[in-house]
C-alpha cells in the first residue's frame, strides 16, 4: 500500500458550477479483467474506460490502460469521506475482494481535498484514521489525497 499527495486534481464533481472534490476508488489494469469485473459486480462505475480510446486530455494520447472510476463518496472534507470509503468497503466487501482477487494494476481510494492552509496555519495536517489504513491495506488499495487548491468562497 502506499500513500501520495497530489496536486493540482481536475475532474471533480459540480456545486453550482464551483468544482467539488470527492473519493474515488480508481481501478486500472487489463480489458480482460476490468470486462470480469463489470460481469461478476453489482456496482456501477461512474466511468469506465479502455485501452486505446482518445484520452480526455487529447494531447497525452490514447489511453494505456482499462479500468474504471466508482464514487465512495460526494462528502466535503477528509474526515466525512474516510468514514463513508470505509462504510462502502465494508458494505460492499464482496466487490471489494473480486477486485483484490482479480489482480488489477493499480488500485486507489482518491481522496479530493480543499487546501486547508491558512496565513495563520500554512502546514494543516490530514490525518487518516486507522480504520481506513488498515482496511485500504487488506483489500490491496492504495491512497491518494488530490488537492484542488483552496475551497472557494460561498456568497
Amino acid at each position: 500500500m502506499s500513500i501520495r499527495i497530489i496536486t493540482p486534481a481536475t475532474g471533480s464533481i459540480t456545486r453550482r458550477g464551483v468544482q467539488m472534490p470527492s473519493c474515488m476508488l480508481r481501478v486500472s489494469g487489463s480489458t480482460a479483467k476490468v470486462r470480469k469485473f463489470l460481469a461478476e459486480s453489482s456496482l456501477q462505475p461512474v466511468r469506465v474506460f479502455w485501452k486505446g480510446q482518445p484520452g480526455v486530455i487529447q494531447s497525452r494520447g490514447p489511453i494505456q490502460t482499462s479500468g474504471f472510476n466508482i464514487t465512495l463518496s460526494r462528502a466535503e472534507g477528509l474526515p466525512a469521506q474516510a468514514r463513508r470509503a470505509v462504510r462502502f468497503m465494508r458494505k460492499h466487501r464482496d466487490d471489494m475482494l473480486l477486485i483484490r482477487s482479480l489482480g488489477f494494476s493499480s488500485v486507489t481510494l482518491d481522496f479530493g481535498l480543499y487546501d486547508l492552509a491558512t496565513e495563520d496555519r500554512p502546514w494543516p495536517s490530514y490525518r487518516l484514521p486507522t480504520t481506513l489504513v488498515q482496511l485500504a491495506a487488506e483489500l490491496g488499495c492504495n491512497i491518494d489525497l488530490s488537492f484542488y487548491g483552496a475551497a472557494p468562497h460561498e456568497s
